[in-house]
């Protein structure tokens, strides 16, 4: 446990700007930094970092925090490995509560770290193991480079770790030992090992690859740990990154193997994931680097069916998807042995939008001559277009089943439309259900507080001007209410969070003197006031058909709150 106090120094000693500007292109306009938002897709930047109040917003998604929330959402790491970043880079020691430090994550990484060394130095020592590697053409450069290791079958590694301290129950529960026939042993025993690192080269747990085919099951994997989440799994991030940023784009594959062929290829911006099930956490990191993902997934069924799946996904967190065809061949390794590194390079460059391997994919076997056969293929294709979410892709796709069917496009986009019309019109409902939900602040009211937090002198000219009953906005007239209350001197920072979450983009992306916001301050005055008075008006003249109220007095309020509508 990290105490309070220390991570409030740490947040002292940070500059959120210093931070952001590590890994985003920050532009300045007024007071603030402005950029794309990272957290979803968009054309305008509207992710703001306030600089005096150290905290970030996007007046587009809503995404809001601090610089440490800042950092776990950019890098994906957790409360406390944020806080360790922010540490490193402030140059301060953090002190941990010690009855906590046994389960902490740096003590997984630690033992993690220790037991893959000894894995590497079992691998160096093992001549089988070493040639079964060899067989599998994994140079002696990939051994190192991703630290592949071999575990003995004699339960040594949980005896040594014993030995040096560690507890039984760590060991249980970081996944390197079990316990069978009431005793503590080794996990992995007689296989290769390949260690599995995160972004930041630290490694979070193991895959353990059988070398004798009598050995069940063939791969085996640390089980699920604070740090090890086998949906989160990105094989080989921590040497692809750089290489990802480089070429903008991603290729993902399946398994470990063909990353490793891949990087000996020459290929490196290259991540493997475990089984077929791509992630949204898997999505979330990719798009740190990239938003262009090159699918090659076996090319089998099953690979086929979790292509589909994993297309459809990408889409919709506005990833460009293509796939890399590897027909005939099953996957990257039987590939580059088949056809060589130089052929494997050039197939890359030539991957193929999704429709137009799936629509090739799906009909190597038919005859696309037999109407029977197109209309089976636009059945097909059609379920996973439909789930795209942009539009422009979405038509792209259309056209490409145009091409390849040679049926008209109007006539594949007018069966597309009878198919999904009941599913849009229940999207649209929803839609409209969801605007009127949604609480509407009055952006002159937020303005003017913003403007009056902002200077005295314009705090004294709009207090003589505007009456708490003037505001519209019930929280907007509650932090008016309170700010007069406490004679501006209570929780003003905490308002100025709450105000530069709420307020317009526009009124503070351009710097503005003294004068300016003078102006801007009598022109709100003006709105404001103005509003209120035509409200209660309204609600006069509607008192006027009512019996049995004097029509005279009304009147004359009319009058009155007509005169006081404010012209120049």
């Amino acid at each position: 446990m990290i105490d309070k106090s220390q991570i409030e120094d740490i947040k002292r000693n940070i500059n959120i700007v210093d931070i952001a500007l590590e890994r985003l292109s920050l532009r300045k306009s007024g007071s603030n930094y402005f950029t794309l938002c990272p957290f979803h897709q968009e054309k305008t930047p509207s992710f703001s970092i306030n600089e005096e109040l150290q905290i970030y917003h996007c007046f587009g998604c809503g995404e809001s925090g601090d610089v440490i929330s800042l950092i776990e959402k950019l890098d994906n790491v957790d409360f406390n490995e944020a806080i360790e970043i922010l540490a490193n880079k402030a140059h301060i020691e953090i002190k941990k509560n010690k009855n906590n430090l046994q389960s902490s994550n740096n003590d997984i990484f630690k033992i993690n770290k220790y037991v893959t060394e000894i894995f590497e130095k079992n691998l160096k020592a093992n001549k089988n193991a070493l040639q079964y590697i060899h067989s599998r053409k994994i140079s002696d450069k990939s051994i190192q480079d991703f630290s592949i290791g071999f575990a003995l079958s004699d339960n040594s590694l949980t005896k040594n770790l014993i030995y040096k301290g560690i507890k039984k129950e760590q060991l249980i529960e970081f996944g390197i030992s079990i316990v069978k026939d009431s005793a503590i042993k080794d996990k992995f025993r007689n296989r290769i090992i390949f260690p599995i690192k995160n972004t930041r080269n630290e490694v979070i747990g193991f895959i353990g690859r059988a070398i004798d085919d009598y050995i069940k099951p063939k791969y085996l994997n640390s089980p699920e740990t604070k740090v090890f989440k086998k949906s989160d799994i990105l094989y080989g991030i921590n040497l692809a990154k750089k290489e990802i940023t480089k070429k903008d784009f991603a290729i993902i594959t399946e398994g470990n193997i063909d990353v490793i062929h891949s990087y000996q290829a020459g290929v490196e911006n290259i991540i493997g994931i475990q089984g077929t099930a791509l992630s949204e956490t898997h999505l979330h990191t990719i798009g740190r680097y990239t938003n262009k993902l090159y699918f090659a997934f076996d090319m089998d069924s099953a690979g086929y069916n979790a292509l589909k799946k994993s297309v459809v996904l990408a889409e919709k967190n506005n990833f460009a998807v293509k796939v890399i065809n590897l027909t005939p061949y099953k996957d990257i390794d039987e590939f580059i042995t088949n056809k060589g590194k130089d052929k494997y390079i050039e197939t890359i460059i030539k991957a193929e939008e999704f429709p137009t391997f799936a629509i090739n994919y799906e009909t190597q076997d038919s005859d696309m001559s037999l109407y029977e056969e197109k209309i089976k293929l636009i059945e097909s294709i059609l379920p996973i277009i439909n789930k795209i979410p942009n539009q422009i892709r979405k038509s792209f796709y259309l056209s490409e089943l145009n091409r390849i069917t040679k049926i008209p496009f109007d006539s594949i986009n007018e069966y597309n439309l009878a198919k999904s019309n009941t599913s849009s019109e229940l999207t649209q409902n929803n839609n409209i259900i969801q605007k009127e939900k949604k609480i509407k602040i009055p952006s002159s009211e937020v303005y003017f507080l913003y403007l009056i937090l902002d200077s005295k002198i314009l705090r004294n000219i709009g207090l003589k001007k505007i009456h708490t009953e003037y505001f519209i906005g019930s929280n907007t007239k509650k932090i008016y209410d309170y700010l007069i209350e406490t004679n501006f001197e209570k929780d003003i920072d905490k308002i100025k969070t709450i105000i530069f979450k709420n307020i317009n983009k526009e009124y503070i992306e351009k710097e503005k003197d003294f004068e300016e916001k003078k102006k801007d301050l009598n022109t709100i005055i003006k709105s404001i006031k103005n509003l209120y008075i035509k409200n209660k008006i309204q609600t006069l003249k509607r008192q006027l058909h009512k019996e049995n109220i004097p029509k005279d007095e009304l009147l004359k309020s009319i009058e009155k709150l007509s005169s006081e509508y404010i012209t120049d």
